[in-house]
């Protein structure tokens, strides 16, 4: 009888009866297969090529996605298995699995769910971090583009709790909640989820709290202006009725202040125009299989955000960024136009389409408008160069 046992983030897999068998041109290691079974004969052959690290955590996101809308899963890029002849070995054996009238598809997006969520737990204790919580995104990571540094993965819930002691997203709850202190108090996250449902004028404060928690000078100047009763940064719906904010640096020049703040529009066209796939191409928006493998959006999303990276990244100047399409809108500096309480927004979210993915679209969105699709990413002047 075959039975399955979970330690930490390690499966074995007791067989009564198991064969070895060795992959075409000795393309990979030697795995177990179950000819009763096609549920564990899959479980078996994954845990095998994680162990091997074939695949990365990255791809049992992406194929749990594709179990559970049904259709033929890929463990690795489709892309991957047309130009790699052992990968697609390994996508034609895993297909004979999932194919089998017997395979448990549910039970084996459970046991995905459950591997991921224990090798989180070993990954946080390993990395010995100062956090209590298992949070496997917890490092606000920024890269170099020209003159300015871009955050790798758009604000997390954790991330906002961490300087804000709240967190306003309206998706936070679910089995992979934690529970986060923070004025002595617990606070639900999805810690890897972006955080949402926040207007321009509490992404920018907490720009200028991150600032001057690092030494920064804070970009924004907010003390002169009034708002809204009732309304908090920390609860992310801060408002408003003036549209005027002052920028900390000579001339009002946003691209002269040394704290953290949102990025402009130039700054995100450029961003979203140029980064590359790895493979040094252009991701094509209207492809709708190779999109999925980069970006959350209304066709693979399920109505819900999704922890950041957890989709491949586009890359530019050397740099991983993840997150650049889909998943949450992303707040500009910039105004939309003379009414600088409109602002513009960026990238789509898990409920846009195609369409309002692509790099040249931008959206416009009131400064006092907290919705659940849209969050921000942060930049950060470099120091320029005496001449």
């Amino acid at each position: 009888m075959n039975k399955l046992r979970i330690f930490g983030s390690s499966l074995m897999l007791l067989l009564s009866a198991t064969n070895p068998f060795a992959l075409a041109n000795d393309c990979g290691p030697k795995f177990l297969s179950s000819p009763v079974n096609p549920t564990y004969g899959l479980i078996t052959y994954v845990i095998q090529l994680l162990e091997r690290r074939t695949i990365t955590e990255r791809d049992l996101v992406r194929f749990s996605v594709d179990l559970r809308s049904l259709s033929d899963a890929h463990i690795f890029r489709k892309q991957k298995t047309a130009v790699d002849h052992a990968a697609l070995i390994h996508y034609q054996e895993i297909r004979k699995y999932i194919q089998n009238p017997n395979f448990d598809r549910p039970g084996v997006i459970k046991w995905i769910e459950q591997l991921l969520s224990e090798r989180a737990l070993v990954s946080t204790e390993r990395d010995s971090t100062e956090f209590d919580t298992a949070i496997p995104m917890q490092i606000m990571e920024f890269h170099r583009v020209q003159n300015i540094e871009v955050m790798s993965t758009p604000v997390t819930q954790k991330m906002w709790t961490d300087i804000m002691a709240s967190n306003p997203s309206y998706f936070k709850t679910g089995k992979d909640a934690v529970a986060l202190k923070g004025n002595d108090r617990q606070i639900i996250t999805l810690p890897n989820h972006p955080v949402e449902n926040i207007t321009w004028w509490a992404a920018i404060e907490f720009a200028n709290r991150l600032s001057v928690l690092h030494g920064y000078k804070p970009a924004y100047v907010l003390e002169h202006l009034s708002f809204r009763e009732g309304t908090s940064p920390e609860n992310g719906d801060w408002a408003s009725d003036t549209d005027e904010v002052i920028i900390n640096a000579e001339k009002q020049d946003i691209y002269l202040t040394e704290g953290y703040r949102l990025p402009t529009d130039a700054e995100q066209d450029y961003l979203f125009r140029n980064a590359m796939k790895e493979d040094g191409n252009v991701l094509v928006i209207e492809n709708e299989p190779e999109c999925t493998d980069y970006a959350w959006f209304d066709e693979n999303s399920y109505g819900l955000t999704h922890p950041v990276a957890s989709r491949d990244p586009l890359y530019l100047e050397g740099h991983a960024f993840y997150d650049l399409y889909g998943n949450v809108k992303e707040w500009s500096h910039d105004a939309a136009s003379i009414w600088q309480n409109v602002r513009i927004h960026r990238g789509g979210g898990f409920e846009s389409d195609l369409h309002d993915l692509k790099s040249y679209i931008y959206g416009t969105r009131n400064t006092n408008h907290a919705g659940r699709d849209i969050g921000l990413r942060l930049v950060r002047n470099l120091p320029r160069k005496s001449p």
